[in-house]
C-alpha cells in the first residue's frame, strides 16, 4: 500500500506516447515499447524519475528484452511471458501470441510447499489430512495461475511417492491395531469406565 502511494508520482509523470506503456504492480514495473530506441529512452526516463524519489532500479532485474518468437521471455509477478507460434492444425495457418505460464521460481516455490506438506515428519498424521492439505494448496495454486494442469506439473518432484508412503503407513497402522485387540490406533489401551456399587 505504501509503495503504491510513494510510486504514484511515477504513474502521473509517465508519458505513454513518448516512452511506451507503463505497467506497475506495487514495486514491479514493466514498460512495453514499440522499438529498441524507445525502450532505451524509457529506461533512462525511469531511472530519472526513480532518482527524484531517492530510488534506483535493481540492476540484476532491469533489462531490455526484445520479444520475438523462440526468443527470451520476461518474468513478471511469478509468470513467464514469451512470444510463441501455435502449431498448425486442420489446415489452419499458425498464429503468433503472447503465452504465459508460471515462472521457474514460482514453480520451485510450489514444489517446496508440496514437499513440506508431504514431509516424513507428517507421516503419522492421517493420510486424509495430508491429502486435504495438498488439495487445498493445489486448488489455490490452480486458481491463482488459472491453469489446472499446473497441479500435475508440480507433482513431478516425488510428492506422489511421499503421499503413497503416507497412505501405506496409515494402512499398516490400521492392520497393527486390528491384530492387537484392545489397542487404539495410537497403540494405547482404551479406558473403559467402571461403575462401583
Amino acid at each position: 500500500m505504501l509503495c503504491n502511494v510513494y510510486l504514484h508520482r511515477l504513474d502521473r509523470q509517465w508519458s505513454t506516447r513518448e516512452h511506451g506503456v507503463l505497467v506497475r504492480y506495487a514495486d514491479d514495473v514493466l514498460v512495453m515499447c514499440k522499438s529498441h530506441e524507445q525502450a532505451e529512452a524509457a529506461l533512462q526516463r525511469l531511472r530519472q524519475l526513480l532518482a527524484e524519489l531517492g530510488l534506483q532500479p535493481k540492476e540484476t532485474k532491469t533489462r531490455i528484452v526484445h520479444l520475438q518468437v523462440d526468443g527470451e521471455g520476461v518474468d513478471v509477478l511469478g509468470f513467464h511471458h514469451r512470444l510463441v507460434t501455435s502449431r498448425p492444425r486442420d489446415g489452419r495457418r499458425p498464429f503468433t501470441f503472447l503465452a504465459r505460464w508460471p515462472a521457474n521460481k514460482a514453480m520451485q516455490h510450489a514444489r517446496d510447499r508440496i514437499r513440506e506438506l508431504t514431509a516424513r515428519r507428517r507421516l503419522l498424521l492421517p493420510v486424509e489430512v495430508i491429502v486435504q492439505d495438498v488439495n487445498a494448496f493445489l486448488r489455490g495454486w490452480a486458481g491463482r495461475t488459472d491453469d489446472t494442469t499446473v497441479g500435475v506439473l508440480v507433482l513431478g518432484n516425488g510428492s506422489a511417492r511421499r503421499l503413497r508412503r503416507a497412505r501405506d503407513v496409515a494402512v499398516e497402522a490400521r492392520l497393527v491395531a486390528r491384530r492387537r485387540p484392545g489397542t487404539g490406533t495410537a497403540g494405547t489401551r482404551p479406558v473403559t469406565p467402571t461403575v462401583s456399587t
